[in-house]
């Protein structure tokens, strides 16, 4: 088994009916149905980290079958990022076109994490 393949793409969780954002009531009954749901799988992945003033939900990734592949890659983003930063920024540019290719998906990726695309 494998992560689900990209490109993955960032919702606000907008309520069907009334069109406004759902509230962290509203959230709690979504994620209850999605366990209830979900027999097979019960686990229900959270991705967490440890700010300064203590741990931080960053995301639910759900408990279908590639939950947990899904939350292992999206646990090593910060370190992806970083990773592809460094890389870019030592990086010559190039005429071989799969290494143009790779820096231009490179590039799309960081601006995806910025949310400057």
């Amino acid at each position: 088994m494998s992560h689900t393949p990209g490109p993955w793409t960032v919702y606000n969780m907008i309520h069907a009916e009334t069109g406004e954002r759902l509230t962290p009531t509203e959230i709690g009954e979504y994620v209850k149905n999605c366990v209830s749901v979900n027999t097979e799988n019960t686990d229900f992945l959270f991705i967490s980290a440890e700010k300064e003033d203590g741990p931080c939900d960053v995301c639910h990734v759900g408990n279908g079958p590639d939950g947990p592949y899904n939350a292992r890659l999206m646990a090593a983003a910060p370190e992806l990022l970083q990773a592809l930063e460094i890389l870019l920024s030592e990086a010559p540019r190039s005429e071989c076109p799969v290494r143009a290719a790779a820096i231009s998906i490179a590039e799309e990726a960081i601006a995806k994490a910025r949310g400057e695309a």
